[in-house]
């Protein structure tokens, strides 16, 4: 069974992020739910949640890996032009735990690397945490999960 399929091309100097599941039931509603299942799972280990918005992000994608993570994370969006981008870090009760930038980025790809530590520069507890980023006519929310 395929999901999806398209044609598309990569010049030699770009790269793709490509996730495959392969399932099986004994019946449609099997094969549904483990579709399912597979998804639930991707969504978990990436905790992006893809918003399309033309403008200033490119393709509307956030990445936020490896997640669940433990002591260093990375996001990455795209730019198509320079801009402010605010990124905020939120604890489970909406409390703001870690302003992990409020600067100018330029266009193209942008990867931050945030530690898990809040402002004062304390490690944070296991648990589940919220991300906001903020642009010119942009807002994206994830989900991450630290586990140490």
């Amino acid at each position: 069974m395929v999901v999806s399929a398209a044609p598309f091309a990569l010049d030699p100097s770009e790269t793709a992020e490509v996730a495959f599941a392969f399932v099986g039931g004994s019946s449609l509603a099997d094969l549904q739910a483990n579709a399912d299942s597979a998804q639930s799972l991707y969504d978990q280990h990436f905790g992006v949640e893809e918003i399309t918005s033309p403008g200033i992000i490119v393709d509307g994608m956030v990445r936020f890996y490896p997640n669940p993570f433990s002591e260093k994370a990375y996001l990455t969006f795209n730019l198509t032009k320079a801009a402010r981008v605010k990124i905020r870090v939120y604890n489970s009760i909406g409390q703001l735990v870690k302003n992990v930038i409020d600067d100018v980025c330029e266009a193209g790809v942008s990867m931050l690397r945030w530690n898990g530590r809040d402002d004062e520069g304390k490690r944070l507890p296991s648990g589940i945490y919220f991300y906001s980023l903020e642009t010119e006519g942009y807002t994206g929310t994830g989900k991450m999960i630290m586990l140490h």
